[in-house]
């Protein structure tokens, strides 16, 4: 007997072990399976394991009834239901400049019972049309129709149908989802944007990212392994800081992110130019001094108005260093020249540049939020009873300023989370005694 019936993925008909009927039945309930179709291989293993029971054979109704467990399990989990019973592919994908995720889920019966997941990283010109055509050339072809919101050409549609045809003989329509098909064709989608996301990380942790190379033809620039971006934080003008986070070849280097206290900008002002002037003066200047590698591109979070002061501090400093900025509101980038720049939205390119300016964004909150803790823990508040640490902070959130809290009325502080009636008539009151 061969070793695939000793680890017990064959029942050895080759060695008669089984008979011809059971062994037929098995091969017949693996197709039905297959199919998608469930209720048939709930039915037929019931049945044997009523027939082992009534047998004695318990130990044979054990593995039955784990087999079952597992055909219940395929069949229940979509939870979502479409009008019709026809069996259909749902086809998601997502791109990214070269890269092609797709993602097919497999509709049977009613219910979903299986995926499945390719990434295409050829350069072809059309790489969906070009993956239907492979795919389905050898795929399991027991569905009436394949849903997927493309626009496919004519010549595309007359090739696909002679495929069909030359295999199975008839006819499988391939359209847009409907209304009620959206909840599904949805799932395929997110699937395959998933599946990107992790393809994209995996490729960068084994190298340079993917888009360094992109950057550096977009911005013309010959080297571009550091880059360092700067941030501005500040609680309504109060506890003003900058931060610099430092990238090399796409990657973070946390060892050097540096922040900084604003010091040439009064407490409750708010300048983000003169700010951002400050925080890359200091940087340059302390690169200079202790004779480090200066970036091959900085990166501002902000329009023309921050990057232009930028600009001018790179230019004090008669140095021939790259400045962008990325404008949160649409995603563009602002190049030095004063010219927007749109990405698409998947390449790996602009995703860097989102990582690099959340990054600096978010390792200046923190430093802002740890210099601010003192403050908010002592305040007029505390003389209030009934305000928590985190009420004051809703109300300082909500308002700006304890001017403001002392302006409002009873049901402004109401729109507070967290403060109710007996809590704002409170706090009305003490302001007013």
């Amino acid at each position: 007997v061969c070793i695939e019936y000793h680890i017990g993925r064959c029942l050895g008909p080759c060695a008669k072990l089984v008979s011809l009927d059971n062994y037929q039945k098995s091969v017949n309930m693996a197709i039905e399976l297959l199919k998608g179709n469930t209720y048939s291989v709930e039915k037929y293993l019931r049945e044997e394991i009523d027939k082992a029971v009534s047998e004695l054979k318990f130990e044979k109704a054990i593995k039955l009834r784990d087999a079952l467990r597992s055909v219940l399990e395929i069949g229940s989990s979509s939870g979502v239901w479409i009008d019709g019973s026809e069996d259909r592919d749902f086809i998601g994908y997502s791109k990214a400049n070269d890269y092609y995720s797709i993602s097919k889920i497999i509709w049977r019966n009613g219910r979903i019972v299986g995926k499945e997941d390719y990434i295409i990283t050829d350069s072809i010109n059309e790489p969906i049309e070009e993956f239907l055509l492979r795919h389905y050339e050898s795929a399991f072809l027991n569905i009436r129709a394949i849903v997927i919101d493309w626009d496919f050409s004519e010549d595309f549609i007359n090739d696909f149908k002679n495929l069909i045809k030359f295999r199975i003989d008839k006819e499988i329509e391939i359209r847009k989802p409907k209304i009620d098909e959206m909840k599904i064709y949805k799932i395929a989608i997110e699937n395959a944007e998933e599946n990107l996301k992790k393809f994209i990380n995996d490729i960068s942790k084994k190298g340079e990212h993917p888009g360094i190379e992109e950057l550096k033809k977009i911005l013309r620039l010959e080297k571009l392994e550091r880059i360092e971006a700067i941030d501005i934080s500040h609680y309504y003008g109060e506890g003003k800081v900058g931060s610099v986070v430092v990238f090399i070849n796409g990657k973070p280097n946390k060892k050097e992110y540096r922040r900084y206290k604003i010091k040439t900008i009064e407490d409750s002002k708010i300048d983000d130019y003169k700010a951002i002037e400050e925080v890359l003066r200091r940087r340059i200047r302390r690169l200079i001094d202790e004779n480090k590698e200066l970036p091959d591109l900085i990166l501002i979070d902000g329009g023309i108005g921050q990057l232009k002061r930028a600009i001018k501090v790179i230019r004090e400093f008669k140095l021939n260093i790259k400045a962008i900025g990325l404008a949160k509101r649409n995603e563009e980038i602002i190049l030095d020249n004063g010219k927007i720049l749109s990405l698409p939205i998947y390449s790996f390119s602009l995703r860097l540049l989102q990582y690099i300016r959340n990054e600096a964004h978010r390792f200046a909150l923190i430093y802002q939020r740890t210099l601010r803790e003192p403050k908010i823990k002592s305040s007029i508040l505390d003389t209030i009873p009934g305000i928590s640490n985190k009420k004051k902070l809703e109300l300082l959130r909500y308002f700006g300023s304890i001017e403001k809290i002392r302006k409002a009325d009873i049901e402004e502080l109401k729109k507070v989370p967290g403060i109710g009636e007996k809590l704002a008539r409170r706090i009305y009151l003490y302001f007013r005694s």
